[in-house]
């Protein structure tokens, strides 16, 4: 993974702001003089233990939330492969959220049969959701996480040996001289070209980066917003047509060639 902004990733230490808080507004427990503490006490022990289990959350909360946004304004940049989830692996995410569901259910419902002061129970209710939770995370990260970080490893690094509709990046140089104006059964040479691009961009994956370029442009290469941007310029029957001044066609291929390492070595910086 790399960044465009990699230095506002210094902005990761703001996740200890969260921590700060949490320590200076920690609420101190109030000393009560009653001459029956034991009831009191009884119940101060579950209670104090379930605060501490909503801080916890609330701490991991903040902290995720913070480094969520210095994630998003540093805009990393990934490599081309499939992120989303197969159906393997979504089934198995499935498959352990309803086991958690079910489990935290019975286990609650068996706690409820438990003739327990309201306090108790309260306490070893968040206990419980707090365990399945954390059990719910660590099988998903065993049976999904460690299977997709191998998937999309292979992706990136080893993609002659992954059969899946991957994203790519071309770039496609139109030949507007003059040479192209020549007609063949009523469509010229330049026309048949940029069918055939509009049907090869029709077909590529989501999510792929294109740009277009001409013979006649002296401007830099640039890759399109979107697939959708690409179609709707090639769509377009002057969008690319014949010019008297036109460039060396080598000249725009090392253009394209400049572009492509360029963009290479922003998705995996080590063939910079």
């Amino acid at each position: 993974m790399s960044f465009i902004h990699p230095l506002i990733l210094a902005g990761l230490g703001l996740m200890i702001i969260p921590i700060i808080i949490h320590f200076l507004l920690k609420s101190k427990p109030k000393r009560i003089i009653f001459p029956a503490l034991r009831l009191i006490k009884e119940r101060q022990i579950p209670n104090s233990s379930r605060m501490r289990i909503k801080h916890l959350w609330l701490l991991i909360l903040r902290m995720l939330v913070i480094g969520c946004i210095v994630f998003a304004i540093a805009r990393p940049t990934l490599p081309a492969a499939n992120y989303f989830l197969n159906r393997m692996e979504a089934g198995i995410l499935g498959g352990v959220i309803a086991l958690g569901a079910v489990l935290y259910f019975m286990l609650q419902r068996q706690l409820q049969s438990n003739v327990l002061p309201p306090y108790v129970m309260n306490a070893r209710r968040d206990w419980l959701r707090t365990w399945i939770i954390a059990g719910t995370f660590l099988c998903i990260l065993l049976g999904v996480g460690l299977p997709y970080q191998y998937r999309v490893r292979g992706e990136i690094f080893n993609p002659g040996k992954v059969s899946l509709d991957l994203p790519v990046s071309s770039v496609m140089i139109f030949d507007t001289s003059m040479s192209m104006s020549y007609k063949f059964e009523g469509k010229t040479r330049l026309e048949i070209a940029r069918l055939l691009a509009l049907k090869h961009v029709t077909n590529l994956p989501n999510e792929s980066k294109i740009a277009i370029a001409d013979t006649s442009q002296r401007e830099e290469i640039l890759f399109q917003a979107d697939l959708a941007a690409t179609q709707q310029r090639l769509d377009k029957p002057d969008g690319i047509s014949p010019r008297l001044n036109s460039l060396p066609l080598n000249q725009r291929i090392f253009a394209a060639i400049e572009l492509q390492k360029k963009h290479r070595a922003e998705i995996i910086p080590s063939a910079a």
